[in-house]
C-alpha cells in the first residue's frame, strides 16, 4: 500500500489563485504558492505586479473569496480563489432597466417571442 502525500501539505504551503478583471471580458489571474498563514490582502499584494496593479490601485478595491465578499484579513485555505473586485459604475437595477428598455418588451426574458421548432 502506498500513501501519497500532497507536496503542499509536506512543505507547509497552500496554492491560491488571485483573479483581477480590469475591464469587462478581460481577466488576469496569477497562481501562487503561499505560506499557510497568508491572508487575502497579502496574496493580492504579492500578485499585484503580475496582474498590473500598483499600490495605489489596491486602495479602493474590495476582495472576495470564491465570489463571497470578505475582508483582507481572511486567512486563506488551499485552492481558494481570491477575486479583486472593481467598484460598481452603475446600479445593477438601473442597468437591468436600461437593457430592458433597449431590447423592448418582446425581446427580453419571459416576454420574448420564441421561434417555432423546425
Amino acid at each position: 500500500m502506498s500513501i501519497h502525500v500532497n507536496e503542499s501539505v509536506a512543505t507547509g504551503t497552500i496554492t491560491v489563485e488571485v483573479v483581477w478583471c480590469p475591464s469587462p471580458r478581460n481577466i488576469k489571474s496569477q497562481t501562487l504558492d503561499l505560506a499557510k498563514a497568508c491572508t487575502a490582502q497579502q496574496a493580492v499584494a504579492i500578485a499585484a505586479p503580475a496582474l498590473g496593479l500598483g499600490p495605489d490601485d489596491l486602495k479602493g478595491l474590495s476582495l472576495a473569496i470564491w465570489n463571497i465578499k470578505s475582508s483582507g484579513q481572511t486567512q486563506l485555505q488551499s485552492t481558494d480563489r481570491v477575486e479583486v473586485l472593481r467598484p460598481l459604475t452603475v446600479d445593477p437595477k438601473v442597468a437591468r432597466q436600461l437593457r430592458f428598455d433597449k431590447q423592448g418588451k418582446r425581446g427580453a426574458g419571459l416576454f420574448r417571442i420564441k421561434k417555432p421548432a423546425a
